[in-house]
């Protein structure tokens, strides 16, 4: 898992969101939540075997559904285990 605050660098700011992404072999999902309420603003879904330059966001495709569901909830766990909870103190 990957975090990636925006905007980035903010100087003795908070960020406003943070990206959160999982990867597979096949799909690279993120999640950009709102940094205090952890509510996420929202999703973006790369399928690499047919856009390895991750130029199209699938993330919205009725096709996908079940792959960000399933993502989703992997993130959900992951978050839950230690990232959001430490980020918001």
């Amino acid at each position: 898992m990957t975090q990636t605050p925006r905007p980035n660098y903010p100087k003795g700011k908070l960020p406003q969101s943070m990206g959160y992404t999982i990867r597979t072999e096949h799909w690279r999902y993120t999640e950009w939540r709102d940094f205090n309420t952890g509510e996420v603003q929202a999703r973006e879904l790369y399928d690499h075997d047919r856009d390895p330059g991750e130029t199209t966001n699938v993330a919205d495709a009725e096709s996908n559904a079940a792959v960000v569901t399933r993502m989703a909830a992997e993130l959900k766990a992951r978050l839950k285990n230690g990232a959001l909870e430490s980020q918001r103190g």
